[in-house]
């Protein structure tokens, strides 16, 4: 059981201070997030112009979403007697992470494919259209909908459940008598 709590606790530390980290790196080096409200041809030039350093980062921000996936089965096994709603909590967590790697997955995978097709010396101007609503629409959709808005969602509620469960069950009770 020691083992699990220096694990859990670790990783509560760990993650949140990793995603900042990335997500720092990423303001510094991207404009991000920022940058993600400019025209989509824009966003394009300057994921190009940041080379692998940047492709990198982005594989770390994701990575961070991916280390949190194992977080809510963990704080589950905490409780000796988990209350029936903290495993559709634990569910709801794991899904985030999983929504949320997914969305930023797109950074490192989908979106150096369309630089080069940006770039294609026998690109046409009808083609870099394309491109750029190609980039649009993955962005809105994977980026946006599903990893921010769904995965923080999940996210928020996966904390409130875990709120509720410590505050009903006084798994911190001693802590704070």
């Amino acid at each position: 059981m020691k083992a699990l709590i220096v694990l859990t606790g670790v990783l509560l530390i760990v993650v949140p201070v990793a995603f900042n980290f990335a997500f720092f790196a990423l303001r510094r080096s991207f404009d991000y997030p920022e940058i993600l409200r400019r025209p989509a041809g824009e966003i394009l030039e300057r994921f190009g112009a940041g080379g692998r350093r940047l492709r990198a980062t982005w594989y770390g921000f994701a990575f961070t979403a991916l280390l949190f996936i194992p977080v809510p089965v963990l704080v589950y096994q905490l409780f000796p007697e988990p209350p029936w709603y903290l495993l559709v909590g634990t569910t709801l967590g794991v899904i985030a992470g999983v929504l949320q790697t997914i969305g930023l997955m797109r950074w490192p995978f989908v979106v150096p494919v369309l630089v080069r097709a940006l770039h294609d010396p026998d690109a046409t101007p009808a083609h870099k259209d394309a491109v750029e609503v190609i980039f649009e629409a993955f962005h809105r959709f994977v980026g946006e909908a599903i990893g921010e808005h769904l995965g923080y969602l999940l996210t928020a509620a996966w904390t409130i459940i875990v709120g509720i469960a410590i505050i009903e069950t006084h798994l911190v009770s001693p802590w704070l008598a």
